[in-house]
């Protein structure tokens, strides 16, 4: 596995310098974006995109990526980080001459604690939008008819991942996204010995029980030649991918949060504008879970994720939610569900149009689809290999 001088990249990496806001996959076209092991592990998760080590340990190119805090503890609670992102939001919406907020609502634990966050800190003088289907309803039934319902329409559901609205610059989009990485994986959904069961006996499970259940969608394999190839190399990057976190991986569970929360991070960041909707436009598309007060009270609390049970799973979040919209069956029975994913164009039988990114850089440069072959110099651009590694 490739190794570098850590403290000299971090240097670097706080520079301005060309790096990669989102890709496609670690290999576009025969370009090489990053370490290759690390889409196998990503599959642990269901990551595709933009596949980051926030460890910064392991990446073969520049990312623009929200870095794991270095100092992680904290006393702040999930209500206080909540509120805090909230307020922050609408400074930021503020500084852009008041810009209204967009909030895509799907009736789950986190577009709901988004909601609620919003709705509470809300300036007197600022709009906000909700954008939901009629999924959102069923999955949140009480919130809609006693909030959502009086000031807000549903929007089609083939219109919910609309490009346009997306690409738009004169409004704020925020999604429920980055929670899931705060508090787990939906990976193991529904399996309590992962709460229990050590992560290490899955080195002797076949790949197919360890990749993400989105990989066996319509009875294909998640399994190729390819796995098979670098199982052994993949179980070794692991080994010392767990080292790197903040305490003890112990669990299945403990191990599948890891991946998700330091390597699918910034594949989910993005997804919504851009994976599912195809735009093209990011700095006006925020996930609310993206930021280090929320990184941190994960990283400090992770005792407080569930109480072995899937039905406690986002306890915290779900507490805040009934706190401020009082719902008791939505507390206690409410599970983790793939909200909003069921709407994405490619789900439904969609293809990707020439029209969706393969390739956005900081310095605006965009590939799509429809421009072909990403040219090999690209590379070369964004590689940290010619400047810190030893091993190619």
């Amino acid at each position: 596995m490739a190794m570098f001088d850590y403290h000299l990249l971090f240097k670097f990496a706080n520079t301005k310098r060309l790096k990669i806001i989102w890709c496609r996959d670690h290999r576009t076209h025969g370009v090489r974006f990053n370490n290759p092991v690390i889409k196998y592990v990503a599959k642990f998760v269901g990551a595709t995109t933009t596949i980051v080590d926030r460890t910064g340990q392991t990446n073969t190119s520049w990312f623009d990526y929200s870095p794991i805090p270095s100092d992680v503890n904290t006393e702040k609670s999930f209500e206080t980080c909540a509120l805090e992102a909230a307020e922050n939001i609408w400074n930021l919406a503020r500084k852009k001459n008041n810009l209204p907020v967009h909030i895509a609502w799907s009736g789950g634990i986190d577009s709901s604690v988004v909601l609620l966050s919003l709705l509470e800190t809300k300036p007197i003088d600022n709009e906000l939008h909700v954008r939901y289907t009629i999924d959102s309803i069923q999955e949140f039934p009480s919130l809609y008819n006693e909030v959502v319902s009086k000031q807000w329409k549903p929007v089609p559901v083939d219109m919910l991942y609309d490009t346009d609205f997306y690409n738009r610059t004169d409004c704020l989009k925020v999604s429920g996204d980055c929670g899931d990485q705060l508090f787990g994986s939906d990976s193991v959904i529904d399996d309590d010995n992962a709460f229990h069961d050590s992560w290490q006996i899955m080195k002797k499970w076949d790949l197919e029980k360890v990749y993400a259940p989105v990989f066996l969608e319509g009875g294909k394999s998640s399994v190729w030649p390819a796995d098979l190839e670098i199982q052994q190399e993949l179980w070794k990057y692991i080994d010392e991918h767990v080292t790197r976190a903040p305490f003890e991986i112990k669990t299945r569970f403990d191990l599948y949060w890891w991946i998700n929360f330091s390597i699918k991070w910034q594949h989910v960041k993005y997804r919504m504008p851009i994976n599912f909707s195809g735009a093209t436009e990011y700095k006006t598309n925020l996930a609310f879970f993206d930021t280090e007060d929320f990184q941190r009270w994960s990283l400090s609390n992770h005792d407080k994720k569930h109480k072995c049970t899937w039905t406690s799973y986002k306890w915290p979040a779900k507490e805040f939610i009934h706190k401020y919209h009082p719902d008791r069956d939505y507390l206690i029975n409410k599970k983790k569900v793939g909200s909003g994913i069921s709407s994405v164009p490619w789900r439904k039988g969609g293809i990707y149009t020439p029209d969706r990114p393969q390739l956005i850089l900081s310095d605006g440069r965009i590939w799509k689809y429809s421009d072909g072959e990403i040219p090999a110099h690209v590379d070369e651009e964004v590689s940290i290999f010619e400047e810190f590694y030893w091993l190619r």
